[in-house]
């Protein structure tokens, strides 16, 4: 994952946890707005650990220390979600420095800085409560909440790191990154309407209290499992969505039990983050899978929800009322048309896509046929001159006319395989605009790398002597774009590898950065016609991310019958 991908990341959970901070410090008053200032001390640490995870993590450790003293000190109490002694905006900057720390740092170093971070968190929550003030057997009420949560939080970060280091050892934090890059936005929502549902804040969110008891807990857990689901389906949602839908009518159960056991009276209020995720697994089913199947999955989804409310009044069915079916039923078909609206847009998305991509295959190619009718049309001018010369020297000199025969078979056979070469190549389209080549490839190559503005180019070149003139333009033409390419998208290159050299009748060109290895962040049409004119020749063409930095590597025969 990019530095930027996770500041994203960052500021989207800690910039929610900031603002519900804000809203609990002013409804205590000007006495609860200092207190905010432990938050942003806790959301600096976190930004800091994006680049130094384990001085981060030690520095916040330091900091709740330090912070919990001042606010006893100054007999200020830091209220906010859950009610824990804690700041939202600390508890989510520490779960994400333990999340940076146990996947970046080395195994002895985050085991170190966490448990110091729990330690000093668990030290700075006797001080800010006071416990010392208390017997010890009378700690279990005041601890019981935080704890729980706190638990809870340490796993999920200590499981999300570890995951994210294994898919960097597996090589597959390329794909992660990139959905946690589409889905960061969604995350942060139901992350903070997760929060929001823990504490019941905004009113009546799940049982019509303040604090969650017993059986509260399991459909919490509930639905950060859903909201987990719809963060995870963005490419393929039909198995969370059956996931989600199976969790939800399994776990319906111990509620059903527990209401007809405590004697009923529980509020059936669906928790936000699970009509929220939900309604994301829904648009995305509608969007991605085909309709007769997001048609089941829904109903899937529909039926988990179902069973939910029902597990909840299954002693007093008096909810089940227009004015609770009715506003369900609305959010189900919102979700359905915004599926089938982004499902239109990405249609048209693709069919743009599509056209462009021809028309800079077309435009290639014609670029690619120019260049090989300069070279057969030289070779025919050859044959010309030399069949001319032979037919002078053929009554006075028998061995030049033989001289210029082989010159010009030898010129014919060149001609002859370009041509074959071009045949099916070539469609009406424009010129791209490259600049032109000399006959001298060696030069060419030079005068590109001394021309080039960007990075310092190292060159190892080593071209064969009896390179075919096509061929040397193609592979001009891919150290240009190549070159090009490092320009625009290479953030932070400081030396560009450009290697050109030949073995077993082949040609291998090779540029390689050490610059951001992410992805281009243009149209792609130069790495498409860089593949069309080494595949055009019956070559092969690679490009993505190489130990440091981007990597263009391409080999294209050179010598007859080996294309």
């Amino acid at each position: 994952m990019t530095t930027a991908t996770a500041q994203r990341w960052l500021a989207a959970l800690l910039a929610g946890a900031f603002v519900l901070d804000a809203l609990y410090a002013t409804d205590r008053g000007p006495r609860g707005l200092p207190a905010l200032l432990v938050g942003i001390a806790a959301i600096a640490c976190a930004y800091f650990g994006v680049r130094r995870a384990a001085i981060a993590t030690f520095a916040a450790a330091g900091t709740l220390l330090l912070s919990s003293f001042w606010l006893r000190l100054t007999d200020m109490y830091a209220m906010s979600v859950g009610r824990t002694g804690f700041m939202l905006s600390e508890l989510l900057a520490c779960s994400v420095l333990v999340v940076l720390v146990v996947w970046r740092a080395r195994p002895a170093v985050a085991a170190g800085a966490t448990t110091t971070l729990v330690l000093c968190a668990a030290a700075g929550l006797g001080i800010r409560m006071g416990l010392w003030r208390i017997a010890p057997e009378r700690w279990l009420s005041p601890l019981a909440r935080p704890a729980v949560l706190g638990l809870f939080l340490l796993a999920g970060a200590v499981a999300l790191g570890i995951a994210l280091r294994r898919a960097g050892e597996r090589g597959t934090d390329a794909d992660l990154t990139e959905l946690l890059r589409r889905q960061w936005p969604l995350a942060g929502a139901l992350g903070i309407l997760l929060l929001a549902d823990i504490d019941g804040w905004g009113g009546r969110l799940l049982f019509g209290t303040s604090s969650l008891r017993g059986i509260e807990w399991i459909t919490v857990g509930v639905s950060a499992l859903v909201g987990a689901c719809a963060v995870l389906a963005a490419r393929r949602p039909m198995r969370p969505a059956l996931v989600a839908a199976g969790l939800l009518v399994v776990f319906a159960v111990p509620i059903a039990v527990h209401d007809l056991t405590s004697g009923g009276g529980a509020d059936p209020t669906l928790p936000m983050t699970q009509v929220a995720a939900s309604m994301a697994l829904v648009a995305f089913l509608y969007r991605q899978v085909d309709i007769r199947i997001a048609s089941w999955c829904t109903a899937a989804l529909v039926t988990g929800n179902a069973a939910t409310v029902l597990a909840a009044i299954s002693s007093d069915y008096h909810w089940l009322q227009a004015e609770v079916i009715l506003p369900l039923g609305f959010l189900v078909v919102a979700s359905i048309l915004a599926g089938l609206y982004f499902r239109s847009r990405d249609r048209e998305l693709d069919q743009m896509v599509r056209s462009s991509v021809a028309d800079a295959q077309h435009a290639e190619r014609l670029s690619l046929a120019r260049d090989m009718h300069d070279v057969v049309a030289h070779q025919v001018t050859a044959i010309v001159v030399q069949a001319q010369a032979a037919k002078l020297a053929a009554e006075r000199d028998p061995s030049a006319a033989i001289t210029a025969l082989d010159k010009i078979e030898a010129s014919g056979a060149d001609a002859l395989a370009a041509m074959r070469k071009l045949v099916g190549g070539m469609r009406d389209a424009r010129p791209s605009g490259n600049e032109e080549a000399t006959t001298d490839l060696d030069y060419d190559i030079r005068s590109t790398v001394d021309r080039f503005e960007g990075p310092f180019v190292h060159l190892e070149l080593s071209l064969p002597d009896d390179l075919p003139g096509d061929v040397g333009r193609s592979i001009l033409r891919l150290v240009q774009e190549s070159l090009t390419n490092v320009s625009k998208h290479a953030r932070g290159a400081t030396v560009v590898r450009v290697v050109v050299d030949h073995a077993d009748g082949q040609v291998r060109i090779e540029v390689t950065d050490d610059g951001d290895a992410a992805p281009a962040s243009g149209d792609g049409y130069g790495l498409i016609g860089m593949r069309e004119r080494a595949e055009l020749l019956g070559g092969t063409f690679e490009a993505g991310p190489a130990e440091h930095g981007w990597q263009v590597l391409a080999r294209i025969p050179y010598r007859n019958g080996e294309s």
